[in-house]
């Protein structure tokens, strides 16, 4: 399995403070999953989220319906049941919950690709997210 989370001297230089709370909402989710082996159970799912960091798009894919679940960098091997789209800042605020998903989905700051009902889920992803950031 792919390591997502270490970066060299340079490059933490180089990202920004919205990038670093980017990565740190995918390492969150990824220690509530190996916390809460259930999620994988509750929500049988696998995710792409595809996040624009000043215009370039960098994926993420997380795997709650295979295994123990898994968390990596870049577009994964399963076909995706959904396709989060949205700006990182606007990623960062939803996990927070500083954002609602069905504003931002109204609003078209969240684009929504395959499968509605697992959006719908997204809550339980980033439940520990919300004390942290």
């Amino acid at each position: 399995r792919e390591e997502v989370f270490f970066y060299t001297e340079k490059e933490r230089k180089e990202t920004t403070l919205t990038t670093k709370m980017s990565a740190q909402v995918f390492q969150t989710m990824e220690q509530n999953m190996k916390a809460n082996p259930d999620l994988v159970k509750k929500i049988n799912g696998v995710y792409q989220f595809d996040i624009n960091q000043g215009g370039n798009v960098k994926s993420w894919t997380v795997d709650l319906k295979n295994g123990p679940g898994s968390l990596k960098e870049g577009k994964g091997e399963t076909k995706p049941d959904v396709t989060i789209t949205l700006k990182e800042e606007d990623f960062v605020a939803l996990a927070s919950g500083k954002l609602n998903g069905q504003q931002a989905f109204m609003q078209g700051k969240l684009k929504i690709g395959g499968n509605m009902s697992y959006a719908m889920k997204l809550g339980q992803l980033f439940e520990s997210n919300k004390a942290k950031l």
